[in-house]
């Protein structure tokens, strides 16, 4: 579950640019408020050599002002829709609202790792985050090899303690 970049999230000082978050920085969480982040990974390659499949959220798929604008996500992204259970966004393609893309170029994807998989708002869509015990770029390097086909530059950060 990648957060691709310019993807803003609601953080304890207001929307912030997923790309500029840090390790220890605070985030607002839908289940427990404010929480630091543990970790936060970035990988900068194609979708392709990644191997993630990429589905764009288009402004009020999810709801009026949800997301506030359009929102490109992997597709093993979770979301939390009020009154439905944690699901796939992959899950909700129609074909016109929620719909798979292929972008062209290199991407910037940005994992966010919390303590529990608690629930963002990124660009005002209620979407989970990684939490210690999961992740793709946060797994060690034999790990990420066997789900990974191609080795993206990566670089990660964490808090100390």
């Amino acid at each position: 579950m990648s957060f691709t970049a310019g993807t803003l999230i609601d953080t304890f000082y207001g929307p912030q640019a997923v790309e500029a978050l840090r390790p220890g920085d605070k985030v607002a969480t839908l289940e427990a408020g404010v929480q630091r982040l543990e970790a936060v990974a970035h990988a900068h390659d194609t979708a392709e050599a990644l191997g993630r499949r990429l589905i764009l959220l288009r402004r009020n798929a999810l709801g009026r002002g949800v997301p506030a604008r359009d929102t490109m996500v992997t597709a093993d992204q979770m979301v939390r829709i009020p009154g439905t259970p944690l699901d796939r966004v992959a899950n909700l393609l129609d074909g016109r609202r929620v719909v798979f893309v292929k972008p062209k170029g290199l991407l910037t994807f940005v994992d966010l790792v919390l303590d529990l998989p608690w629930t963002l708002l990124a660009n005002g869509a209620p979407l989970s985050a990684q939490h210690q015990s999961s992740g793709t770029l946060l797994l060690p390097r034999a790990a990420r090899a066997r789900r990974v086909p191609h080795q993206p530059p990566l670089s990660i950060s964490a808090r100390g303690r």
